[in-house]
């Protein structure tokens, strides 16, 4: 008989609910920092179907599909949204492919200096805005080419 109350109880699926929001909020924490007070405030009156997908995609989602989700805006208040446009952003990903690239260029430039003396300004400008692939074959081949190899290499005549 108790049971069978419990089961029927609105209190248990009241609990869940509750369970299910205090997990999903720990985890958006764990991923984006402390929340803002909207985002917490929209997880306590979230139906059980939001939160469930909401629970399903913790991992996944970003803080803006997470307040989407919620039926919130943007974020406007240059918390926690803003730092995650950054980290999805295109262009924080081709700055760290640029800067590898140039990276790889300085250390292509001192070991071809090393090999050959000092370079000339083509050769230095062109290593300098070389591509990954270009600076991997000049690597590849910089104890065996010739100078007049490297510079084909750099598309120099």
């Amino acid at each position: 008989m108790i049971g069978n109350l419990w089961q029927e109880s609105s209190l248990k699926d009241a609990l869940l609910d509750l369970a299910r929001e205090r997990t999903i909020q720990k985890g958006l924490e764990g991923r984006f920092g402390p929340l803002d007070e909207d985002i917490v405030a929209a997880l306590q009156q979230a139906e059980p179907d939001t939160l469930e997908v909401l629970n399903e995609r913790v991992g996944v989602d970003t803080l803006e599909q997470v307040r989407a989700r919620l039926g919130l805006g943007q974020d406007t208040s240059g918390g926690n949204g803003h730092g995650d446009l950054w980290e999805e952003s295109s262009l924080k990903d081709a700055l760290a492919v640029r800067e590898r690239e140039r990276g790889m260029g300085r250390m292509a430039q001192k070991v071809l200096e090393r090999r050959f003396g000092p370079l000339s300004d083509d050769v230095v400008t062109a290593l300098s805005a070389s591509d990954e692939a270009t600076l991997d074959e000049i690597g590849d081949h910089v104890m065996t080419d010739t100078l007049e190899q490297v510079r084909a290499r750099l598309g120099l005549s």
